[in-house]
């Protein structure tokens, strides 16, 4: 054995920590020494330390309560680094590594002298729900400038990080025959009766290994220590094709046998020791046919004056600091019990050598007697005493008396940890059931494919949960092993029903971290917050980051009696995900940053980038805005230039990011007349159709043309935001509703390049680039469409305008699309042909009256935008029923309308709110509506306009309104209302 560290609390041996290997750790900047296998708490408790942190609300002394993660008190941040600083991580929970440094949290000033300890002074004047009753003084005012920004500087815990994280997490999808939560030795024993019989099995233990209180606590299995039978059980597991994954935490259980995990793989590592490129976490989503819940229980405590003080903890977590870690957390230690488990405790203790006094709450008590233990019954514990750590215990009951003490601890009961059992509805109730004689809610009755093992049901001795995982193990198809015989067992009974002692005041507490006290349940009680959920959001019980663990069931009995009614009548809060807090970062993955929505680029985007083009995002997509050229000032220059080029010659652009989807098959045509409100069966070959799809609410989906290249064959074209949305559209509706429909699509987006051609000079420029087609009027009408060559490649000529003017679409294989463009700047060259952005053709398309998303936003229907009369009348189509309904036929709603600026050199503002009155009021009960889309300057009107949505749009036509801007500080722009179609109205330009 290595010399000792200087650790006064340490004992010389025991506990399953590596005493070869001493590790240097900070807290508060402050260096200690632990054992590798140590948590920060037991390490700290180890050097003496007691004050870990401070409470919520009143910013009490708080110590260790628990010693696993339904620890309340001791949260720590972990700072990694500038840039790697994580709040919030239970100390209970966290591993020492070399050079780990923490800090405690929730307090101004050094932890031992907290300045916000003031508000203990006046928790008299802060009860349960005193939000609801203050702040009223000043109106909303001094709320807005006083009291909020007070309680926003004093709320939160840690915290949170300045900068992104810069960790890496992986996303694993894992499947499984059944999934054991919880790596205990009743877990273990239903894992291995499964794995035995041939199924796939993952085990989760959400503590550093395998084994739970059978490691430490003193029991032996067939004469073999509790850490050789459990390393003898995961090496059979591991044989029969199991799988363990220690620390790893179920967090969640959702529908179908899905259920989430975060195993966390390097935060107990050093830098030096993570393998280079490793995730810091993974998430596991397991699809598993069985679950086996063995997540063990979680002990109470009991509501008494002082029972939150530093030094007063739970019995199993005294026992698991002296029994896993080799640290004694006092030397002479009052045990306050309910049950004879308290008593495996109290002699634990006496062995170490504390001096121990149990005070037994029950009067018949069975006789004990423990080597150096002294016992008291009848008697249960009124006052902890002492600030900064427990110094002295008074006792009540039977007798009376006080207690010299340097620990306090407290055995009231067990709550089996049901969370998990209670996250989903699936095929079951959720709710946990209440059990009078345990005293605890069990989890409710279970469906085949799941099961429950371990003290989860309510067993309380080795022996009963090892005989309800054989159960759980035959329940599932498991094979039948022999159970080992238990040696020197823990004495273990049900306890006696006491949440709170009599007498208990102010200071009795329940919820350590939200400062919820036994005077808070009654006082919620007697102002009318019967209901359990009520209760916990006017008192915060239960609403801390440990989620009430040790708190909720004790709260929900003191809710009981004080509304006289069973705890079974009270029922349970709901449990919902995630079991215990989890990193976003680890739900992300490495969806995050531009990998969680990556860019995506043209074929020609490396042209655009060398020919000055300024980009901008288009959905998922980068696409030129515009191109300065010399002479332009700025990017309204640029667009103006490139719209009066393409109006008056020929301009170019690229159009290879709208979505295209190829759909093919006998059924095709009806497939597409279902999700179009316009027909589609009469179209001929060769031909193009404008369609407009509805969501199944009947407000517009999405719009866009779809050719006909053969009598089975369609080529589809989709907004460049929406392409994947329609695509999912397309695959749910022929999945799901029509799946007797003989039709196949895929997306072809990245497989074509296309551009388009517009301006008066666009048919000549066609013509150069494919001089064996006849694209005439005749040859190549509007809307039609021609399958051709080009250099012995296919390509389609599309005849469609977005622009307004004569146009052309023409599609090529993406691989070539490059030299094609090349090749139509050559063949356009005589026209000075124009490339042209975004901006430009958001000019054009607006002058024109065409919509796109700014106009398309969720909330119109057909009629808002004029196109109305594309509903045919001989068909259905998804959305139609509700597309008829009362409110899209009011001739109050909304509808598109131009608006044009009064004067040149005025601005109209995107999403200003339209009004008749330049005199206002302002609000909602006067405007008419708001503007979508603005051209900031229009060679056509040579001003600004804009598209706007506003109340009876028609009758405004020629009429002054008024855009207001509540964004920009209420400027009034006058306007003036037209017809939305500025431009060629009569399409003559069009169809030249």
């Amino acid at each position: 054995m290595s010399a000792r560290l200087p650790q006064p609390n340490r004992l010389d041996h025991g506990g399953i920590i590596n005493r070869d290997r001493p590790v240097t750790f900070t807290f508060d900047r402050r260096v200690y020494q632990g054992f590798e296998g140590d948590s920060l708490a037991s390490a700290l408790l180890a050097n003496g330390v007691k004050l870990f942190g401070r409470s919520f609300k009143y910013h009490r002394p708080r110590g260790i309560l628990g010693a696993g993660p339904e620890e309340p008190n001791a949260l720590v941040e972990v700072d990694r680094g500038p840039a790697d600083r994580d709040p919030n991580h239970r100390a209970t929970m966290l591993e020492i590594y070399e050079g780990l440094e923490t800090f405690s949290q929730n307090h101004i000033g050094p932890l031992n002298m907290d300045l916000m300890e003031v508000n203990d002074l006046f928790s008299r004047f802060l009860p349960a729900g005193f939000y609801y009753k203050t702040f009223f003084f000043g109106g909303l005012q001094a709320w807005y400038r006083l009291y909020e920004p007070i309680i926003r500087r004093a709320a939160g815990l840690g915290r949170p990080p300045l900068a992104a994280d810069p960790h890496h997490y992986d996303k694993i999808y894992t499947h499984a025959d059944t999934l054991v939560v919880g790596g205990g030795i009743a877990g273990l024993t239903t894992a291995l009766s499964l794995a035995k019989a041939g199924q796939s099995v993952v085990v989760c233990e959400e503590r550093d290994r395998m084994g739970g209180s059978a490691l430490w606590q003193g029991e032996t299995f067939n004469g073999e220590t509790g850490a050789a039978y459990i390393a003898h059980m995961c090496r059979e597991i591991e044989a029969a094709g199991g799988r363990l994954l220690p620390r790893t935490t179920v967090f969640g259980v959702y529908d179908a046998g899905t259920f989430g995990a975060v195993e966390r793989c390097h935060d107990h590592l050093t830098k030096a020791d993570r393998a280079p490129h490793t995730a810091r976490m993974k998430y596991h989503r397991i699809q598993a046919k069985a679950v086996v819940y063995a997540t063990g229980a979680i002990e109470r405590s009991v509501g008494f004056n002082g029972n939150d003080r530093p030094g007063v903890m739970l019995a199993s977590a005294g026992h698991t600091f002296l029994g896993k870690y080799g640290v004694r957390v006092g030397e002479r230690v009052s045990l306050f019990t309910t049950h004879d488990g308290g008593y495996g405790t109290a002699a634990a203790f006496s062995a170490a050598g504390a001096e121990v006094t149990v005070l037994d709450a029950r009067t018949d008590a069975a006789d004990v007697s423990i080597d150096g233990v002294r016992v008291i019954k009848g008697v249960y514990a009124g006052q902890a005493h002492g600030r900064m750590g427990v110094r002295r215990v008074d006792y009540d009951g039977a007798s009376s008396g006080s207690l010299d003490a340097d620990a306090l601890l407290v055995a009231g009961g067990w709550n089996p940890a049901v969370h998990l059992t209670s996250h989903t509805t699936d095929r079951r109730q959720s709710k946990p059931v209440y059990d009078a004689e345990l005293l605890a809610f069990v989890p409710p009755e279970l469906v085949d494919q799941e099961a429950a093992a371990g003290s989860v049901t309510g067993a309380m001795s080795t022996a009963d949960c090892l005989a309800t995982a054989q159960a759980a193990g035959k329940k599932l198809g498991g094979k039948k092993i022999e159970l080992p015989t238990v040696d020197q067992a823990l004495p273990v009974s049900k306890p006696m029903e006491m949440w709170a002692v009599p007498g208990a005041g102010d200071a009795a507490f329940l919820d350590m971290q939200n400062d919820a006290t036994v005077k808070d349940v009654k006082l919620a009680a007697q102002e009318g917050f019967k209901s359990v959920e009520h209760m916990k959001r006017y008192t915060t019980l239960g609403m801390a980051t440990d989620q009430g663990k040790t708190a909720n069931v004790t709260g929900l009995a003191l809710l009981a009696a004080a509304t006289g009614r069973d705890i079974a009548q009270v029922g349970t809060t709901t449990f919902r995900p995630p079991y215990t807090p989890i990193p976003i970062g680890v739900l992300a993955g490495h969806h995050r940053q531009r990998d969680y929505a990556p860019f995506r680029y043209s074929p020609v985007h490396a042209w655009a980038e060398d020919n000055g083009a300024t980009f901008m995002e288009a959905g998922l997509w980068m696409r030129p805005a515009y191109y300065t050229a010399p002479g332009d000032k700025d990017w309204l220059d640029s667009a103006v230039r490139e719209t009066r080029a393409t109006r008056g010659s020929l301009g170019i652009t690229d159009v290879s990011t709208l979505g295209k989807i190829d759909i093919q098959g006998p059924d095709a045509a009806e497939f597409l007349n279902r999700l179009y409100t316009n027909g589609w069966k009469t179209l001929p070959v060769g031909k193009a159709r404008y369609g407009l799809m509805l969501r199944e609410d009947g407000l517009v989906f999405d719009d866009g043309t779809t050719s006909r290249l053969g009598e089975n064959h369609y080529y589809m074209t989709t907004t460049t935001a929406h392409a994947a949305a329609v695509m999912t559209h397309m695959e749910f509706m022929h999945q799901s509703a029509w799946p007797d429909l003989a039709v196949a699509f895929a997306s072809v987006t990245d497989q074509w390049g296309a551009l388009a051609l517009a301006g008066p000079n666009a048919r000549a420029c066609l013509a150069k680039l494919f001089p064996e087609v006849d694209v005439s009027n005749d040859g190549l009408p509007f809307m039609g469409v021609i399958e051709t060559q080009w250099q012995g490649y296919t390509a389609r000529l599309f005849r469609i305008s977005f622009s307004g003017e004569l146009a052309y679409e023409v599609a090529v294989p993406a691989d070539i699309f490059d030299a094609f463009w090349q090749a139509a700047l050559q063949a356009g060259a005589e026209w000075k042909i124009t490339p042209y952005g975004l901006e430009a053709l958001n000019i054009m398309r607006i002058e024109k009256g065409h919509v796109t998303g700014a106009e398309l936003d969720g909330r119109v229907s057909m009629d808002d935008v004029g196109l109305g009369k594309m509903v045919s009348s001989k068909k259905d189509f998804v959305g139609r029923a509700m597309s008829e309904r009362e409110a899209f036929s009011d001739p109050d709603r909304a509808k598109m309308v131009g608006l044009v600026a009064a004067k040149p050199g005025d601005k109209i503002i995107g999403g200003g709110i339209v009004f008749d009155s330049a005199e206002g009021p302002f609000d909602y009960t006067t405007m008419l509506g708001y503007v979508t889309s603005v051209a900031q300057y229009s060679p056509l009107k040579d001003r600004a306009i804009a598209l706007a949505f506003i109340k009876n749009a028609a009758d405004w036509h020629g009429k002054t309104l008024y855009v207001v801007s509540h964004v920009h500080g209420k400027s009034i722009m006058e306007v003036r209302a037209e017809s939305p179609h500025f431009y060629d109205p009569n399409n003559e330009k069009v169809m030249a």
